[in-house]
């Protein structure tokens, strides 16, 4: 992507270093190029200073709390979930507000923001379903895609939300569904690794998830978009299956709990609205969940 995109320069905001998944995706000299600034999403004053002294043309956030540890603790999950992208629209509008051209804004929203599938009498979920989330993770992400819409109507922040669900590959290893990644992981070092939900999800392999971030940021279009992800529609078992075909030995190491529940969130979406952004279904990044289980 840093190849195909060709930035100028690269920064992140993160909460403090730790290298290990830069080290998995980039050579030595990427990393090495990436600029780091070290503070919290939170703190609406770093945010917007750190902004403000690196002027991005582009800014792509991805930072959030995951389900466990919102529903563990509600007040950090909103100050780093809501608060956060709050903030990252209020540096992007101080930018504006400084007179240079405000950044767009790509930002992590969730198919958590669904409920159940058998809630909904569509069968494929449109962008603007009315949801009702069960976790408090997706009632953030909710009302951050209610603040974008803001954002754009009152300051001309322009921004896309995108709604994976089950992303899995190299680096994807906090969260609820991170279960599929871990399980790969353990069957390549040999360990036994059990997963803890069952049934029907929508599979998102992490390289496709991160194009279509960089597509929308490079995407001149106007407006606040919150938008599906295409994703592969198999169950938990049949997941498990492909990975055997890839892997021979991965019976030997993973295993379903049969006694979880399935997941709480819908698995069935209608992706014409991303679609319509990138103009074209073929332009949408995707890879079959066995092919992107080989790439692994």
């Amino acid at each position: 992507l840093l190849e195909t995109v060709k930035p100028q320069k690269i920064m992140v905001l993160d909460l403090k270093q730790n290298d290990g998944i830069y080290k998995q995706v980039l050579t030595s000299e990427q990393v090495a190029s990436i600029e780091r600034c070290y503070g919290s999403v939170a703190d609406t004053a770093f945010v917007k200073e750190s902004v403000l002294a690196f002027e991005p043309t582009h800014i792509i956030h991805l930072a959030a709390l995951q389900i466990p540890s919102c529903q563990a603790n509600p007040v950090l999950g909103a100050q780093v979930n809501v608060l956060g992208t709050i903030n990252v629209f209020e540096a992007a509008k101080a930018m504006k507000q400084a007179g240079k051209p405000a950044p767009r804004v790509v930002y992590a929203s969730s198919a958590g923001v669904a409920s159940r599938q058998a809630d909904y009498s569509r069968d494929a979920l449109l962008d603007d379903e009315h949801h009702h989330p069960e976790f408090h993770y997706g009632v953030y992400k909710i009302a951050n895609e209610g603040n974008a819409r803001a954002y754009n109507i009152h300051d001309g922040i322009d921004s896309v939300g995108l709604r994976p669900l089950t992303i899995f590959g190299v680096g994807r290893e906090v969260g609820l569904t991170s279960a599929p990644t871990k399980a790969i992981k353990a069957c390549l070092l040999q360990r036994k690794y059990t997963i803890e939900f069952t049934g029907f999800t929508g599979f998102n392999y992490v390289d496709d998830v991160a194009a279509t971030f960089v597509a929308c940021a490079v995407s001149t279009k106007k407006g606040a978009y919150a938008l599906n992800i295409k994703c592969d529609v198999i169950t938990v078992e049949k997941f498990v299956s492909l990975v055997t075909e890839v892997l021979p030995d991965a019976s030997k190491y993973i295993s379903i709990d049969k006694s979880k529940p399935e997941l709480v969130i819908a698995y069935k979406y209608d992706y014409s609205g991303l679609s319509d952004l990138l103009d074209g279904a073929d332009k949408i990044p995707f890879t079959s969940t066995k092919q992107a289980i080989t790439k692994v």
